[in-house]
């Protein structure tokens, strides 16, 4: 289930974070105009978990390499709050919160990775934390004139987190597997 801030870095693929430097930090820092839900289907419909962006931790400091069109990074993870994303309604809450095992696993953890840019595109590769288990995702992301924000989808299957769909009436209403983790990331430097 992110960042995803999955999605954290992609500036520093701009040339006034990396000239020449093989090893640099930065200061990133995430506005409150930033955006990132959770959309998924049922049998019977379509829900959204948004996510406070009040939750997301501000500032970030962020250790890059920069080798050729390849970033690598550390320090750049974000820890989402389960209780930081609200579906609508209380009965979609608790589901989502039984799906997650938000008793025992109360964080999702993003980490990128790498950031690799190739024929004009933007990818990403995050390692995410769901319930104890990792699985990482080369995501594409979406970087517009003002480099200040950062659009992407990533999808995911809830089975490989070993989390298992929510059943209701019976097995009538299931919730699917796939699910998509949006994000647009304003960033300030």
């Amino acid at each position: 289930m992110k960042t995803l801030l999955i999605f954290l870095l992609p500036a520093l693929l701009s040339s006034s974070f990396v000239k020449g430097n093989l090893e640099n930090t930065k200061e990133v820092k995430i506005r409150a105009s930033s955006t990132l839900f959770i959309k998924g289907t049922s049998s019977v419909n379509t829900f959204i978990c948004n996510y406070d962006a009040s939750h997301l931790q501000a500032t970030k400091i962020v250790r890059f390499q920069k080798i050729n069109n390849l970033l690598k990074l550390d320090g750049a993870t974000l820890e989402l709050q389960n209780i930081g994303f609200d579906c609508g309604n209380k009965g979609i809450n608790k589901d989502f919160h039984q799906l997650l095992k938000t008793d025992k696993f109360p964080h999702i953890k993003l980490d990128v990775n790498e950031i690799l840019t190739e024929d004009n595109k933007i990818t990403s590769f995050v390692t995410i934390t769901i319930a104890g288990i990792q699985k990482s995702y080369w995501v594409p992301v979406t970087v517009p004139e003002s480099n200040l924000a950062y659009d992407g989808v990533l999808c995911i299957n809830i089975l490989d987190f070993n989390l298992t769909p929510t059943k209701k009436m019976m097995g009538l209403i299931v919730v699917h597997e796939e699910i998509e983790i949006n994000f647009n990331l304003n960033l300030g430097f």
